[in-house]
């Protein structure tokens, strides 16, 4: 995942998984920014958990013993926020091409049916 995404700090679950998380510089503004860059991660990581595109999804509290498993949940790594731009990139170019080529299109029949 780390040769793949930046991350802000990874937390053993005591059990099998790993919580890696993203702690951005700068929030995003828009629920829909935030589904578009959850999606863009999980195009860079398609072996992540899918559900953890829901923003109120919360992860591991590192320290804290399991009680089903009786396993410590660990704080493996603590880094820095990450900027946005150090993580891929949602694909908007596509939509605005579309928005474009319809407006296009509209443009160019209403010059003919004017004729």
């Amino acid at each position: 995942v780390t040769s793949r995404l930046p991350v802000s700090s990874i937390v053993y679950s005591g059990g099998k998984s790993y919580h890696f998380i993203i702690s951005l510089q700068t929030p995003l503004q828009t629920y829909s920014e935030y589904i578009r860059q959850a999606k863009a991660i999980l195009d860079a990581v398609p072996e992540a958990d899918k559900s953890t595109k829901n923003p109120s999804r919360l992860s591991r509290l590192p320290g804290v013993l399991r009680p089903d498993t009786k396993l410590l949940q660990e704080l493996l790594y603590l880094g820095q926020r990450v900027p946005i731009n150090a993580l891929p990139q949602p694909i908007i170019e596509q939509e605005k091409l579309q928005a474009t080529d319809k407006l296009f299109v509209t443009s160019q029949l209403i010059a003919v049916l004017e004729q």
